[in-house]
């Protein structure tokens, strides 16, 4: 892969060459101007892509986050959910009363002809939305190194965790 400021040097003459073509191009300012702007949306949506296809490759190079020592043996499931790493949270759960009162507080700000409307929509959502369920296996993880006697402890400067046996992590 290219280093960056090879990147950024080509980047830079193209935008320098197509402004030069944009200005020359152009009997009017106004068109010129539209030009520029129609030039940065296209060059906003490169980079964009640029950025992506770079962010993949960058991720796949992350070292596991998950190390085992021994022949401990993990599911996919446990593995993906500790590859999240020790900062991984969930996302806290609100009741629908909860929802209702932050809408309330929210529709206090709003003028008071629009307040009681904010509010009874909120309800109507409230009533037909089904509570968002928790997509990682968190208590799954948890019973699955419980059942097999696994100890998990942070890892030291790799932003991940080590399973051991329970006699291992046992030991001083």
């Amino acid at each position: 892969m290219w280093k960056e400021s090879v990147l950024a040097r080509h980047a830079r003459i193209y935008r320098s060459i197509l402004q030069q073509g944009i200005s020359l191009s152009s009997r009017h300012d106004s068109e010129a101007h539209y030009r520029t702007q129609e030039f940065r949306r296209i060059t906003d949506r490169m980079t964009e892509w640029m950025w992506s296809v770079a962010l993949s490759s960058l991720r796949a190079r992350l070292p596991k986050a998950v190390k085992t020592s021994g022949d401990v043996r993990l599911p996919d499931c446990v593995k993906k959910t500790l590859s999240l790493g020790p900062k991984f949270a969930t996302e806290p759960k609100k009741s629908a009363p909860e929802l209702i009162s932050i809408a309330r507080r929210v529709a206090r700000a709003a003028p008071n002809s629009d307040e009681d409307s904010l509010v009874n929509e909120c309800v109507s959502v409230v009533s037909r939305k089904r509570p968002a369920s928790n997509h990682q296996p968190v208590r799954r993880v948890q019973q699955s190194l419980r059942d097999n006697s696994l100890c998990l402890l942070p890892a030291d400067k790799d932003r991940g965790f080590v399973v051991l046996t329970g006699e291992q992590g046992r030991r001083p």
